[in-house]
């Protein structure tokens, strides 16, 4: 570190790290401090010899003690990289009274690299698992980086391989996951989901910049390096879905899918509800698949179904989405009624209509509107039974002790009735009401712009669930307003997180919470797509 240069009422200094000379493609930390009377204001880099990328990447301070007391030095630290050659570079400070000051000058050399050290390059490399997949087929893709066996990859937040393609949707699922060397280097590996939204060929490229740790030339120490990766592009056929034959059902989910259904009980009386779930399992398009509809409506009431979650599998293995719905027989039947989804089947190439097994059900037929069996008449009945007959008005006995008859004073009419539930009733008629108010305020963000739902963002109205939902919204408008086709893997995942609280019914629990800088980011991307 460079000693301070005193100028007026302000010291400055600069330092380079790791030093003077580094190789081609890899970073030096330049930092420089003041101490004295400086503004608030962030110091420039002066670089004469080329053009060097910069990145701040921290601020920071110490106290120093000396004669005349304790004194605060400020130190700014920036990240250059470049080209092949030789740069003079300063720090340059502005005083509170609007004057500039300089830093003395370092030198820093970029050299081009040897072969030795060429050949320590990674690799990223891109492989679909079908590259003829029918328009709106959802198929995995594979990234992977090769590393030499003796380098290192840094693992940074929110720093994922990037898939992009003309007219191909490409959404982020997981990694950087360490894989099975190949050809002697390690793999690590990222897998996305792409669909392809047009016919033609398509072309699809991965990028990444990884910080990567690499032996030095001597190989006693080793040395950073942020990469520029590109893979070679990956051509795709894409073919349209056949329009004769297509069925007026047809879902739009294109894959492989099977259908079973499981039910419980099987052995019910009129008007009791059975539990129904229904499980889909294979590869394909799971977020166009719609819940499976009956064959047959006759004699049932049906219930709104529910989406679950998609679990999705890995590459090779099927994946799995549950619906479940409740029926309840109206009258007597020997067997639930079966279900049908339309899809596409990519593999035979045609529309399939999936259809669940007939399943047994016994079912008691039971009069509700008069309390009887149809084996059982008022005649037969005995009158020392008065409960048997409904009500719609609960009754209370006009005694202390009630004999749990129906009385002759409806409970409306009763004091006791009202000294005993008063405090209830009045709980109950405030939480509807905080609760319409609740719905009331949370509608507004419908009627919102996307403007004023970025403003409400940046302004930390919301965190966590209430935080993704609101972005999700956010996204939605500026898409359909601009018309924009493809979004950032972050984005995607607000996209993921938005359809989790949606198909799971579950607001207040979500398994990986966006964090407070990703939020950040996720108002910076959205920022940026409102200004296009």
């Amino acid at each position: 570190m460079a000693p301070f240069t005193a100028k007026a009422e302000v010291n400055l200094r600069i330092a380079i790290e790791p030093g003077n000379i580094i190789r081609e493609g890899s970073t030096a930390k330049i930092s420089v401090s003041a101490a004295g009377q400086i503004s608030s204001e962030e110091p420039q880099l002066k670089i004469e010899g080329g053009t060097l990328i910069v990145r701040n990447i921290g601020k920071g301070f110490e106290f120093m003690r000396s004669n005349q007391g304790v004194t605060r030095v400020t130190t700014y630290s920036f990240e250059v990289r470049g080209g092949i050659g030789k740069y003079n570079i300063k720090g340059i400070f502005k005083a509170t009274d609007g004057t500039l000051y300089e830093t003395d000058n370092v030198k820093l050399q970029i050299r081009g690299k040897t072969a030795k050290e060429k050949a320590l390059s990674p690799e990223l490399v891109v492989k679909v698992a079908n590259e003829s997949p029918f328009v709106g087929e959802s198929v995995f893709a594979e990234i992977t980086i090769l590393l030499q066996p003796n380098t290192q990859i840094y693992s940074e937040r929110n720093n994922i391989v990037k898939l992009s393609g003309d007219s191909i949707r490409a959404v982020y699922l997981a990694g950087p996951k360490e894989a099975a060397p190949v050809n002697g280097k390690r793999a690590i590996r990222f897998l996305y989901q792409i669909s392809p939204l047009k016919s033609g060929n398509l072309s699809l490229t991965a990028s990444f910049k990884p910080l990567i740790q690499l032996p030095s030339t001597t190989g006693r120490r080793r040395v950073d390096e942020r990469f520029d990766l590109k893979s070679k592009p990956v051509s795709i056929v894409s073919r349209s879905l056949p329009t004769e034959g297509r069925p007026a059902d047809f879902s739009g989910a294109i894959g492989n899918f099977a259908l079973n259904l499981q039910a419980d009980p099987l052995s019910v009386k009129t008007g009791e509800p059975i539990a129904m779930r229904f499980t889909v399992t294979g590869s394909g398009s799971f977020e166009f698949l719609e819940p499976p509809k009956p064959t047959s409506i006759s004699g049932w009431k049906f219930y709104e179904p529910t989406k679950l979650d998609l679990q999705r599998g890995e590459p090779g293995k099927p994946s799995r989405l549950i619906f479940s719905q409740n029926i309840v027989p109206e009258q007597k039947h020997n067997q639930l009624p079966t279900f049908r989804i339309t899809v596409f089947d990519s593999k035979k190439e045609q529309y399939v209509t999936l259809i669940t097994d007939k399943i047994p059900l016994k079912v008691e037929e039971v009069a509700i509107s008069s309390g009887f069996t149809k084996k059982e008449t008022p005649s037969n009945i005995t009158a020392t039974s008065p409960q048997s007959a409904l009500s719609d008005i609960l009754m209370m006995g006009n005694t202390i002790t009630p004999k749990w008859s129906v009385a002759s004073t409806p409970a409306w009419r009763n004091s006791t009735f009202w000294s005993v539930n008063l405090l209830s009733i009045s709980l109950l008629i405030g939480a509807a009401v905080w609760l319409r108010f609740h719905q009331k305020k949370t509608n507004l963000s419908g009627e919102m712009s996307a403007t004023e739902l970025l403003e409400k963002l940046k302004k930390n109205y919301a965190s966590g669930t209430k935080f993704d939902l609101i972005a999700y919204d956010c996204l939605r408008r500026i898409i359909s307003e601009q018309n924009i086709n493809e979004t950032s893997p972050l984005l995607c995942q607000v996209q993921d997180r938005y359809e989790y609280i949606k198909f799971s019914g579950n607001e207040d629990k979500f398994p990986e919470q966006s964090t407070e800088t990703e939020r950040s980011q996720i108002i910076e991307e959205l920022n940026q797509l409102t200004k296009k």
